[in-house]
């Protein structure tokens, strides 16, 4: 019944994708991406300091990242 009244706007391949874990690539892709001397966040960090320390850090941003979505 539900099916009726309410149309699928999400194709079965975007749906899979949507829900599809994020990668440590796609992570630091967007890491990489930030503004580096940007206005720092509200832990107080700015993207320059993920982006310095990207290979001490990856992995703990990596988790924190998976244990967000």
């Amino acid at each position: 019944m539900i099916d009726k009244v309410i149309p699928n706007l999400v194709s079965a391949e975007d749906n899979l994708m949507l829900t599809n874990l994020l990668s440590l690539e796609e992570v630091k892709v967007v890491v990489f991406s930030m503004n580096g001397v940007g206005a720092p966040g509200p832990n107080g960090f700015g993207g320059h300091i993920y982006q310095h320390y990207w290979d001490i850090i990856r992995s703990d941003v990596f988790e924190a990242t998976l244990n967000f979505f």
